[in-house]
């Protein structure tokens, strides 16, 4: 169905043809995303909290995302290039 979920993102995954790494996850505030972006499409990141409020958006060209700044608790993130989305779940202690 080309979406993923889950907790641990310890090794590269893959959906619809966009590959992926979040790490750490869980993290404590800081946490990096690389993506593999080797067309340099625009890639949309956003991030959403458990009340599913939008809590930041970006479009990029880039290849790695650092994320930081986010209170404590769960959140989905949504990366999304030509067509094709990953979903991946953040945990912030």
């Amino acid at each position: 169905n080309g979406l993923i979920t889950g907790g641990k993102m310890n090794k590269t995954e893959s959906a619809s043809e966009i590959s992926t790494l979040l790490f750490p996850n869980p993290c404590n505030g800081f946490t990096q995303l690389e993506i593999n972006n080797a067309d340099h499409l625009s890639v949309e990141i956003v991030i959403i909290n458990y009340l599913g409020v939008v809590v930041k958006s970006e479009r990029t060209f880039g290849s790695t995302y650092q994320i930081s700044d986010l209170s404590p608790g769960t959140y989905i993130v949504n990366i999304s290039t030509g067509g094709k989305v990953v979903q991946k779940r953040l945990f912030v202690k």
